[in-house]
């Protein structure tokens, strides 16, 4: 932000002030899903959103309304208004944003509903994201979200659902095998953890 983004040529600052967003919600995404500050993400995840606003990126807006879910959700106990959050941020990533993005939003609405005890739905939000991994990639947009999100974490979304649902004896199995796809980093089964 010392760079003055105000008093840039349009070009310069359109990237900048993206650049802002991008840093500003991968820092309140560490702090919220990471650390489990959740009161202190709110403030970068505010940037991120004037940023996404200020750009007019749809990607932006879509991680920035994922992570509000998650944080009204796990940070205050807000579930259905963290759910309401989750499906806008559907909508807006049913726009001009890279699949990945599109389906990990997904994956974070089917776990909003899979804490309010909605199986059907979200076993609708964990097919469309994996219908959206398994499509064609579009070149033309960049992956703007925080780390990376692929079959094998949606795996893992999918057990934590069933965790949620009270379905824990096949939550273990999917977990399990998930962590089998991440390869030997990650020793131990779910049902040890």
């Amino acid at each position: 932000m010392s760079l003055g983004p105000a008093w840039q040529s349009p070009a310069v600052r359109q990237t900048l002030v993206s650049i802002t967003g991008e840093m500003a919600a991968l820092a309140g995404v560490t702090l919220a899903l990471d650390m489990g500050y959740y009161r202190q993400a709110g403030p970068y995840l505010d940037l991120a959103a004037h940023a996404a606003d200020a750009t007019g990126s749809a990607e932006l807006e879509a991680v920035v309304l994922a992570a509000r879910s998650f944080l009204l959700s796990n940070g205050f106990g807000r579930d259905k208004i963290a759910l309401e959050v989750a499906e806008l941020a559907c909508d807006v990533s049913a726009g001009r944003v890279h699949p990945t993005t599109r389906a990990w939003v997904a994956a974070v609405c089917s776990e909003r509903l899979a804490v309010l005890g909605e199986e059907a739905r979200c076993r609708t939000r964990l097919d469309a994201s994996r219908l959206v991994l398994s499509a064609a990639q579009d070149g033309d947009v960049p992956w703007q979200g925080i780390g990376a999100f692929d079959a094998i974490k949606l795996d893992a979304y999918e057990g934590g659902d069933l965790n949620r649902l009270g379905r824990h004896d096949e939550a273990a199995k999917v977990l399990d095998a998930a962590l089998a796809g991440f390869g030997p980093r990650c020793a131990g089964t779910a049902a040890q953890h």
